[in-house]
């Protein structure tokens, strides 16, 4: 038997907040802002290359230990 609680809630009209905008356009945002992280990220890939050889590990010309006369 329902309760009386149930037979009201089912009389009442609920409310529908319409969206701002169609669903495919929050799917086409969420897609260019993610492209948008990812190309900030693809500009900077070789930031950690670029101090690759502070370890002492790089055979270069300008690693290794230098006199305290040799200023380039």
């Amino acid at each position: 038997m329902p309760s009386t609680a149930v037979l009201a809630a089912a009389g009442e009209h609920h409310v529908v907040n319409e969206l701002p905008m169609d669903p495919f356009f929050f799917g086409l945002t969420a897609f260019v802002a993610l492209l948008v992280l990812l190309s900030v990220t693809f500009a900077f890939r070789s930031v950690g290359f670029r101090h690759a050889g502070r370890d002492g590990l790089h055979d270069g010309p300008h690693d290794g230990p230098h006199d305290a006369g040799d200023r380039h």
